[in-house]
């Protein structure tokens, strides 16, 4: 059956990605252990203010030693989920049931809005029919946890790339060259060099596409460059 659920956004500001390692959600399960199954899914935002496709979704069972709820009868507890997602700038959806058959009811706790709205609706096998959550309580308790990725990490990924293609050594050379004085320059803090020699990468990649690389090749070298560029603040 279709469940209903709770929603809740998050915005990735621009500057790298986010490395997401851990989801935390507090909520009330009912009845109490061990009974109960919970659900947390998270959307990328579908571009109209709603949960798209999904990005990563998993089922738990309740803690049979989490605390009675005083007010309710149900089990208070943090849901934590260990998670490995890259998420690039943006704005995306933590989903959490909160009613449906007798064995996955959930109660995210809610709270007071913090600028980020709240939906409920109906989970389809992609998305979410989001309906928007009556003022105050419009939002619930979350968490996320990570790192946001470094220019290190990002031109790692880049040469990586760049050295898996197989290319002419003069090529490969040049490509490396300028990507190393990128990132010496970043390291010493000259943002305008670092800035100057992934342009220079970029360049040289858009000269050789359908030449001594393919377009695809050039293509994403020429996408990772211009991502490291963000994460420098080019």
């Amino acid at each position: 059956m279709s469940d209903e659920v709770a929603a809740a956004d998050f915005l990735v500001p621009p500057g790298g990605n986010w490395r997401l390692t851990r989801v935390v959600v507090v909520g009330v399960a009912y009845p109490t252990p061990p009974v109960n199954l919970f659900q947390i899914n998270i959307f990328r935002d579908n571009g109209s203010g709603e949960p798209g496709n999904v990005l990563i979704s998993g089922i738990g069972p309740v803690d049979e030693n989490a605390p009675a709820d005083p007010c309710c009868g149900g089990a208070v507890f943090d849901y934590e989920r260990a998670v490995n997602l890259d998420l690039p700038p943006g704005r995306y959806w933590i989903t959490n049931r909160i009613r449906s058959s007798t064995t996955r009811t959930f109660d995210p706790q809610l709270a007071v809005a913090v600028g980020y709205p709240g939906l409920i609706g109906e989970v389809l096998p992609n998305n979410l029919m989001a309906v928007p959550v009556v003022a105050p309580n419009n939002d619930f308790a979350f968490a996320v946890y990570g790192t946001t990725e470094t220019p290190a990490e990002a031109a790692t990924s880049l040469q990586t790339t760049i050295e898996g293609y197989g290319l002419d050594g003069g090529l490969l050379n040049s490509l490396l060259t300028k990507l190393r004085a990128a990132i010496a320059a970043a390291d010493a803090g000259d943002k305008t060099t670092a800035c100057g020699s992934v342009q220079a990468l970029i360049n040289l990649a858009s000269a050789q596409a359908g030449k001594k690389l393919t377009q695809a090749q050039a293509d994403e070298i020429i996408a990772q460059a211009n991502h490291l560029r963000t994460v420098l603040g080019c």
